[in-house]
């Protein structure tokens, strides 16, 4: 299964009530207790979703946009403009394609660098905001509140660590150190 598809299903899993989860501020942070991969989002008042997820297959972590109004098409990429109060940054977006979750469809944006994102989430406050280039020549800017951004990451990042360490001490996967 592909990291970007087994995201999507994580985020299904953790739209569900029943998830293990932890609240910061305006994030949430899941796997704690459900023997899933962790993950930290936060949504808006549009329905988009960010954060960090993890995926078990990938024995790594990325971070994702999913919207139900931005439609691309898999494969393509979109260079993006991350701005917040500790400056601006340049990203690219790179398409998964799209993914129903409860009767909608999410289009699936990977953003990189990963370093560039922890960083700017971990290190600014207030508001975060996105521009991407989308048809006929206009841009859709994408908010998202940080309140809590910072305690999230690091509850993720702690969890990271015995998730990861749980698969590789069972897997006989070759691993590059």
């Amino acid at each position: 299964m592909n990291k970007t598809l087994y995201a999507a299903i994580l985020f299904s899993i953790a739209a569900n009530a029943n998830a293990a989860n932890d609240y910061f501020g305006k994030w949430r942070v899941f796997g704690a207790n459900d023997g899933n991969p962790p993950m930290a989002l936060t949504s808006n008042d549009s329905d988009n979703a960010f954060g960090q997820v993890c995926a078990e297959d990938a024995e790594g972590c990325f971070w994702m946009i999913l919207s139900p109004n931005i439609p691309c098409k898999r494969g393509e990429s979109s260079p993006m403009l991350g701005n917040s109060s500790s400056g601006s940054s340049q990203f690219t977006a790179h398409c998964a394609g799209a993914y129903e979750i409860s009767g909608t469809k999410y289009h699936r944006y990977v953003i990189s660098p990963f370093d560039d994102a922890t960083a700017v989430v971990t290190e600014s406050s207030g508001i975060l905001s996105f521009a991407m280039p989308v048809q006929s020549g206009s841009f859709t800017v994408m908010r998202f509140d940080l309140t809590g951004s910072t305690k999230a990451i690091s509850r993720l990042d702690e969890l990271k660590i015995k998730f990861f360490k749980q698969i590789k001490s069972g897997s006989t996967k070759d691993i590059r150190l």
